[in-house]
């Protein structure tokens, strides 16, 4: 074997011999940003900022919920904020997991910070390369569309009437909805055909948590229900020893009893000690599991949570489905209700570590069917799709393969795509994609990863502080960890993994040294198929245990 013929293994200043593998040496420089696999588009066209106007009522710094429903969770309160304090969220935003989220303000509690007109939203939306005329819209959905209900009609509005869209509008209260307001989105769908979607917050929370009324919830699910409107019950956040209890989610769903065409949960999005303080001075203290996700870019959330609501609701025998993804209660609410047949946006009966479909036996038979033709899918057209998506947003350089540990996995080569890119090429292929960087691309998004958000015992980390090498074997990144604590170690991976968008294997120094080299050496050659030596990897692997 020459490994010079394939330097999977290689440092950046590494060289090597005919049949040895080299020690993977991290780059200390930095990763320039026009790095192969980065694309031509910044990210401030991804989540543009250049049109907010300051309304001047909100001192830089002044905190407070997103808007007057006053949660103490409120993630605009702990996200896309500068080192000063300055609000920085988009007013168009492409990571929302149920579709393009648009919004014409951002709020300090009452006080509205910042906006941008409706007409000017629409003009940068039509322009912006991630759009698609068949995702579903979120409205307002980092405020409340219950503020101004009128300003949220006239967005779907216009939407129709500037860029013809087709895919579903979809709005999240916590907030009342009069006659009037209720009479003017049935309008909108019943003579301009739009496929609106509302979806109402009611999970049982204590007043000292939300606010907002749990009738004024319950009767705006009814009055959106009974004129027609689809309507999605979201029990968010449910979290563990405040409203997770058998006795409160029943009641929950016995109030939203027939009201509802489907239902989603969620957990809680966690920010260092922000959402804790917040929480305790509250008197509802976190549970100290939560403080193991303040890097995850998921919701928090015990994994039986979803399978506990969904039991519950059978015992009962409640009419509506319960969904584990926002974007598959919506895509089922589309084709059930207006006959707008498409894949989840986001393919959730893909999977990384179990079988396609495993978590869809309680869906419905009609999205099922439109879920399973994308998965049923012959590769050669996936690519296709995967080459005019990749085009569109700048990428014509990079190609993509299937992977061949994961099946229905796409894989761009040499990519180093935001999640905002990777999402559109997953709504435009009907496919999961994830990144499969070359180096510089791994180092570029790993590197800021770990040096832009992860602390230690209140110190700032690099890069060197965290990975003590990294290297690629087949179609899989790999990283040894060197962390003093094992709990640290598994947030960086799963901090690297979420956002390199890879799939990332990795181990720390203290596991090498506990089963030994010979064991991860031999793992680790059979997963490349024989085109790295055991021993090789045996004797690259030993300078971290010396």
């Amino acid at each position: 074997m020459v490994i010079t013929e394939r330097p999977l293994l290689a440092g950046k200043n590494t060289t090597t011999t005919s049949g040895q593998i080299p020690i993977s040496s991290t780059a200390t420089g930095e990763i320039s940003p026009g790095c192969p696999g980065r694309n031509a588009i910044t990210n401030p066209d991804i989540r543009p900022l250049s049109s907010w106007k300051t309304t001047g009522n909100v001192a830089v710094g002044e905190v407070g919920p997103g808007c007057p429903v006053g949660c103490i969770y409120c993630n605009q309160m702990g996200m896309d904020k500068g080192e000063t304090g300055e609000k920085l969220a988009p007013y168009i935003s492409f990571v929302v997991d149920g579709g393009i989220s648009l919004n014409t303000r951002l709020m300090v509690g009452s006080k509205v910070e910042r906006t941008v007109g409706v007409d000017q939203l629409i003009s940068e939306l039509r322009a912006n390369p991630f759009y698609s005329p068949v995702s579903p819209i979120f409205l307002e959905n980092f405020n409340d569309p219950g503020i101004d209900w009128e300003q949220t009609s006239n967005l779907i509005e216009r939407a129709l009437d500037t860029l013809g869209h087709e895919g579903p509008f979809v709005f999240i209260t916590k907030m009342g909805i009069k006659p009037a307001q209720v009479e003017r989105l049935v309008s909108l769908q019943q003579e301009r055909g739009a496929k609106i979607i509302g979806i109402v917050t009611y999970s049982g929370m204590p007043k000292g948590i939300e606010n907002s009324s749990d009738s004024t919830r319950i009767s705006t699910l009814r009055n959106l229900h009974e004129a027609g409107i689809p309507t999605i019950l979201s029990i968010c956040p449910l979290i563990k020893g405040i409203n997770d209890s058998p006795e409160n989610i029943l009641r929950v769903l016995e109030e939203t009893r027939g009201i509802t065409d489907a239902v989603i949960t969620g957990g809680l999005f966690v920010f260092d000690d922000f959402t804790f303080d917040n929480f305790e001075k509250a008197g509802y203290p976190l549970p100290d599991e939560y403080r193991q996700d303040v890097y995850s870019l998921a919701k928090a959330m015990p994994v039986d949570y979803k399978p506990i609501v969904r039991k519950l609701a059978q015992e009962i025998n409640y009419p509506a489905v319960v969904h584990s993804h926002t974007t598959c209660a919506v895509a089922d609410l589309a084709t059930r209700t207006y006959n707008y047949r498409r894949p989840d946006r986001f393919p959730h009966w893909f999977s990384h570590s179990a079988p396609a479909f495993s978590d869809c036996g309680h869906c419905l038979g009609e999205q099922k069917k439109e879920c399973q033709a994308a998965h049923s899918t012959e590769f050669a057209s996936i690519a296709t799709r995967a080459r005019a998506a990749l085009d569109h947003i700048g990428y014509q350089q990079l190609e993509v393969e299937e992977s061949t540990t994961v099946p229905k996995l796409l894989l761009v080569k040499s990519g180093a795509l935001s999640y905002e890119e990777l999402a559109y090429v997953r709504e435009q292929t009907g496919w999961y994609a994830d990144n499969l960087p070359d180096r510089e691309g791994f180092l570029w998004r790993a590197r800021h990863a770990i040096e832009a958000d992860m602390t230690f015992d209140g110190k700032k980390l690099t890069y060197e502080d965290v990975v003590a090498t990294e290297f690629l074997v087949g179609q899989e990144w790999h990283v040894v960890l060197r962390l003093p604590d094992e709990r640290l170690n598994k947030t960086a991976l799963r901090w690297l993994r979420s956002r390199v968008r890879n799939r990332i294997q990795g181990f720390s120094v203290d596991e090498l040294k506990q089963k030994g080299t010979g064991y991860y050496a031999k793992q680790l050659a059979a997963k490349s198929g024989g085109a790295l030596e055991a021993s090789a990897l045996e004797l690259m692997l030993g300078q971290f245990i010396n």
